[in-house]
């Protein structure tokens, strides 16, 4: 039942975006329907265990709600679900044959339960979540190995289809794992098309399907490549703004950067910088600001009860100690961590230098822009967690660098391949 309503979800949420946005994007929209549906199940679903709902009368509102509004508006549903691609049919082949690779590529490289982190923190959490009123166990000091402090969207998601469906299986883990890097992957083709750069979504189809940038993430079933992908969704957004409606963009917007915090901590970080960036940048429009305070609220809201009533202190935090300011000015950890990263981008993911170094010659505006700034506050925020950590210093780069540059990197990919296709133009969203 619960699949059946996500479904009527992604429905009803397209209906209302093609109506918004006069059916342009309407691959785009399909694509933002359903990640709203899958946060709106993570949330409703976290909702009912923290009320004490019952599941079975959860599954039925939250299937039967969808279901009214289609009825109420069922010949608006009907037009807004009829349209034609646009697609030539060439591009139709690559695009289906590029899927079928990564679809093979992806299942050869995950493994049951997926990596270390997938059965040890996100699955183990989403099983508790499955006890109804013993979810609070969770918690538990006695599992902090686990990370209970970490946020639950994909718990949540993963619990809550097991529980419909009547199953612990470790195939839906992995299905929905897939499903977000797929997705992740025709969000960026998408939205490029719908720029009018088809050359650059066919390189980044390439880029993202026959490359170490997606995969390996994705198919160890951790929960960074859901995160990487909220934190690519609002500068998506910001590069499809209808001034003509940009109201519901920048509610958009404002729940996706807000919604990166119920995935993972490293969300707070994107959060705070992006809400930041974005008041420094509109502080004359107050309307702008209003409204991605609406999207923001409801995610912030779920964060900081989550974080005060159920959440342990985060290990980062519980063992930091009096060497905090020792570390700070200690030269040879900022050379050990320089050293590390600048071998690690040279020997696995040299894009990285090759993109910036094309953007240095061809359009250096983009270094100005909006989403450059927000890629460089995140890498420095990051930079100085490692500075600070009171975790062994290689151990904690060999564990979490590469999955790290993974929430940041497609980003930089997109956005510098929309900078070349507009070079003409000075890349700044709030031009």
């Amino acid at each position: 039942m619960l699949l059946f309503g996500l479904a009527l979800w992604i429905i009803v949420i397209n209906f209302r975006l093609n109506l918004a946005f006069q059916n342009k994007q309407r691959a785009l929209n399909v694509l933002i329907s359903f990640f709203l549906s899958i946060a709106l199940l993570s949330y409703s679903f976290t909702l009912s265990l923290f009320s004490g709902l019952n599941f079975m009368l959860f599954q039925a509102l939250f299937t039967v709600t969808p279901l009214l509004l289609i009825i109420y508006k069922i010949k608006l549903v009907r037009d807004s679900l009829n349209f034609t691609s646009e697609i030539k049919n060439r591009e139709l082949i690559l695009l289906l044959t590029s899927i079928l690779c990564f679809t093979v590529l992806f299942f050869l490289t995950t493994k049951r339960w997926g990596n270390w982190d997938a059965w040890a923190i996100w699955s183990l959490h989403a099983k508790y979540m499955t006890f109804d009123a013993n979810f609070v166990l969770l918690f538990s000091e006695k599992i902090d190995w686990s990370h209970p402090d970490y946020p639950l969207m994909l718990p949540s998601i993963i619990g809550s289809i097991w529980k419909s469906l009547s199953t612990d299986s470790a195939m839906i883990p992995a299905l929905i794992s897939y499903v977000v890097s797929l997705t992740f992957l025709l969000t960026i083709v998408s939205s490029l098309r719908q720029l009018n750069l088809n050359t650059l979504s066919i390189i980044a189809l390439l880029i993202f399907c026959f490359s170490n940038i997606l995969i390996p993430f994705g198919s160890t079933q951790y929960a960074d490549t859901l995160l990487s992908l909220f934190i690519l969704l609002p500068i998506v957004l910001l590069n499809h703004l209808n001034y003509d409606n940009h109201n519901l963009y920048l509610f958009l917007i404002g729940f996706f950067v807000a919604s990166c915090s119920w995935i993972k901590n490293e969300g707070i970080v994107y959060f705070i910088i992006f809400s930041v960036l974005f008041l420094i940048h509109n502080l004359r429009k107050k309307k702008y600001i209003i409204y991605y305070a609406f999207g923001v609220s409801v995610p912030l809201i779920f964060l900081i009860f989550f974080k005060l009533k159920y959440a342990p202190s985060s290990d980062l935090i519980a063992d930091s100690s009096s060497n905090t300011l020792t570390q700070l000015f200690d030269l040879k950890r900022y050379v050990f961590i320089i050293k590390y990263i600048f071998k690690t981008i040279v020997s696995s993911y040299s894009l990285i230098i090759v993109l910036l170094g094309l953007v240095m010659i061809f359009n250096r505006n983009y270094l100005k822009s909006f989403a450059f700034q927000i890629i460089t506050c995140l890498f420095i925020s990051y930079f100085m967690v490692y500075i600070l950590t009171p975790n062994n210093l290689e151990w904690h780069l060999n564990t979490s660098f590469t999955r790290l540059l993974h929430h940041i990197f497609p980003v930089l990919i997109y956005t510098t391949l929309i900078s070349f296709g507009k070079m003409k133009k000075p890349f700044n969203v709030f031009n």
